[in-house]
C-alpha cells in the first residue's frame, strides 16, 4: 500500500511540473535576473507596500521572500516621509506611486508593482524630460541613440544635428557624420542637400543640374553648377577622369572614396583666382600631369586646403602652389615624379599630420617640400613624416626632404621626422636659408640642436611607429595640434614626432 502512495505521488509531481504553476505563489519574489536562475529565472515583485524582495537572504535569511522594506515608515502624508522614500501610499513610505515621482533620466520610471523607480519602457516614460526623450536600450532617458560612429540623428535638433557615442546631440565635426554628405564646418550643422551639388559615377549625362535625385556624372558638372547658393560638392566614391577647373569660386568638395585622374595634360585640378577659397576632403588625386595646382595673384586671397587628401604618382609635380595659402592636414603626397609639394612666390602654409613621400628623382630641384618666399612669417610645419624622398645630387640648393628659402626669419618648423631622403651633398636631408629652423623633430642623419634627434624612426611600411622608435614622445609640448594622420589624439604634454603618433 506504501509503494502504492510512494508511485501516486510521484506521478503527481511529474504532472505539476509538465502542466507548470498555475496560480501566483505570493511567499515568492524575485527581482534580480542573475539571482533567479536558482529559482527557474522567474521574476516576481512585492505587491504588498511597504515591503521589498530579499533576493539573497540577507535580512531574514530565506531568499526570495517579501520583508519589511526597512527604509519604509508609516506616515500621513509626504511630510512624514524621507528623500529616499518621498511618497505616503496606504501610510506607508515608498519611492514612488506614478512616473512622475521618478526625478531622474536614469530611472524614471515607477513600476507599480514594486513602487520603485526603474529603467524606462519606451518613449511615455521619458516624454517629461524635454532635452532626454528617448528611451535608451540601457533603460535611461538619452537626446539620441545611435550606433557605434556618430552620425545625424533625427532625434537631435538642427543647431546639433549628431548623436556621439555618448547618446548626446553635438554639432557635426566631420562630413561624413551628415546625411546630406556635407557639415558646414563653420556653424556645426549639417548641409541642406539643396545647398549641394551631388557626382556620382555612371548616372545619365543628361543630368545636368547635379541634385541629389539626379546626379551629374564628372566632378567638372558639379563644379559648373556650384556657387554662392551650393557652395558645396559631394562625389560618391568611384573612379573619375575629369579636369576640374575652379575660377574664381568658393567651394567644398567632399570625396570619401573618390579618385580623380586628369582627362587633359592639364592638372586633375586646378584652382585658378584672385580671391577664392577651395577645400578638398578625403579625395585621391592619382596619375595625372600634375596633381593638385592653385595659382593666385601677388595681391590675391587665393587659399587651398586639403584634408583627407591623396596626392600620389603625378608625371610632374604633385601639389604646385603659387601666390595661394595651403592648409593641409591628415593627407598624403606620395610617389609624384617632380617632387611632392612646391610653394612659391609667397604661399603661405600651415601643414600637419601629414606624409610626404618618395617624391621627386635624382635630376630634380627638390624631394619632398619646396618653401620659397612665404608672404608672411604666420606658416607652420609641424608633426609631418618627410621620407624617402629625392632629388639632384649636384651639391648646391638641392635638398631632397625640405628646400627653404626665406628672407624673412620664420617660426621654428617642429616636430617633423624628416629621413631617408637622398640627393644634394651628402644626404643632407635638410636646407637653404637661414631663415628656416627646426625643433624637437627627428632629422637622420643628424642637424644638432638641442631639442633634435637623430636615428633609426622605427617605421612601418605606412610610415607608422614602433615601440623603441626615438621619435616617441620627443615632439614639441603644448603645441595645439592634438591628433594625428588617423585623427588619433595625442598627448598635449608627451607628443611623438612625425604624423603617427604610437
Amino acid at each position: 500500500m506504501g509503494s502504492r502512495a510512494s508511485i501516486a505521488l510521484v506521478v503527481t509531481l511529474i504532472a505539476a511540473l509538465a502542466t507548470g504553476c498555475t496560480r501566483r505563489n505570493d511567499g515568492y519574489c524575485c527581482t534580480d535576473g542573475a539571482l533567479c536562475d536558482d529559482v527557474g529565472g522567474v521574476l516576481q515583485a512585492c505587491t504588498t507596500a511597504g515591503t521589498m524582495c530579499d533576493d539573497t537572504g540577507a535580512l531574514d535569511g530565506t531568499p526570495h521572500t517579501c520583508v519589511a522594506d526597512p527604509n519604509a515608515s508609516d506616515c500621513n502624508g509626504p511630510d512624514d516621509c524621507n528623500p529616499t522614500n518621498p511618497v505616503c501610499l496606504d501610510h506607508v513610505c515608498v519611492p514612488c506611486d506614478a512616473d512622475a515621482d521618478c526625478p531622474t533620466e536614469a530611472e524614471p520610471r515607477c513600476d507599480r508593482a514594486s513602487h520603485r523607480c526603474t529603467g524606462c519602457d519606451g518613449p511615455d516614460s521619458c516624454a517629461r524630460f524635454p532635452d532626454t526623450l528617448v528611451c535608451g536600450d540601457g533603460g535611461a532617458c538619452v537626446a539620441c541613440e545611435e550606433p557605434a560612429a556618430p552620425t545625424e540623428s533625427a532625434s537631435c535638433p538642427v543647431a546639433t544635428p549628431v548623436c556621439s557615442t555618448a547618446d548626446e546631440c553635438r554639432v557635426c565635426t566631420d562630413h561624413r557624420e551628415c546625411g546630406s554628405g556635407a557639415c558646414d564646418l563653420g556653424t556645426g550643422m549639417c548641409v541642406p542637400a539643396d545647398a549641394i551639388a551631388y557626382v556620382e559615377e555612371g548616372a545619365s549625362g543628361g543630368n545636368v543640374q547635379c541634385t541629389r535625385a539626379a546626379p551629374c556624372r564628372r566632378p567638372s558638372l558639379g563644379v559648373a553648377v556650384a556657387g554662392v547658393d551650393r557652395p558645396f560638392i559631394v562625389v560618391a566614391a568611384g573612379d573619375y577622369t575629369d579636369d576640374v577647373s575652379i575660377v574664381d569660386k568658393d567651394l567644398t568638395i567632399i570625396g570619401y572614396g573618390a579618385s580623380v585622374t586628369a582627362a587633359s595634360n592639364g592638372p586633375a585640378i586646378s584652382v585658378a583666382s584672385t580671391d577664392a577659397h577651395v577645400a578638398l576632403y578625403g579625395l585621391t588625386v592619382t596619375s595625372s600631369p600634375v596633381g593638385v595646382s592653385c595659382t593666385g595673384a601677388a595681391s590675391s586671397d587665393v587659399a587651398l586646403t586639403a584634408v583627407d587628401v591623396t596626392v600620389e604618382m603625378s608625371g610632374m609635380l604633385g601639389m604646385a602652389l603659387t601666390h595661394c595659402d595651403l592648409v593641409m592636414t591628415r593627407s598624403r603626397v606620395s610617389s609624384n615624379n617632380d617632387g611632392g609639394i612646391s610653394l612659391t612666390q609667397g604661399s603661405n602654409f600651415d601643414i600637419t599630420n601629414s606624409i610626404i613621400d618618395g617624391n621627386g628623382g635624382p635630376g630634380e630641384a627638390f624631394g619632398g617640400i619646396r618653401i620659397e618666399t612665404p608672404r608672411t612669417t604666420a606658416v607652420r610645419l609641424a608633426f609631418n613624416t618627410i621620407a624617402d624622398n629625392t632629388s639632384s645630387t649636384t651639391s648646391g640648393s638641392f635638398f631632397p626632404g625640405i628646400r627653404c628659402e626665406s628672407t624673412s626669419t620664420l617660426p621654428a618648423f617642429h616636430s617633423n621626422i624628416v629621413t631617408g631622403n637622398h640627393g644634394g651633398s651628402g644626404d643632407v636631408q635638410v636646407g637653404g636659408s637661414t631663415g628656416c629652423g627646426y625643433e624637437y623633430s627627428l632629422v637622420n642623419p643628424a642637424i644638432g640642436g638641442a631639442t633634435n634627434v637623430t636615428g633609426n624612426p622605427g617605421f612601418t611600411t605606412t610610415y607608422h611607429l614602433t615601440t623603441g622608435s626615438p621619435a616617441v614622445d620627443k615632439g614639441k609640448p603644448d603645441s595645439g595640434v592634438l591628433e594625428d594622420y588617423d585623427a588619433q589624439l595625442r598627448p598635449p604634454d608627451v607628443p611623438d614626432i612625425g604624423a603617427d603618433e604610437l
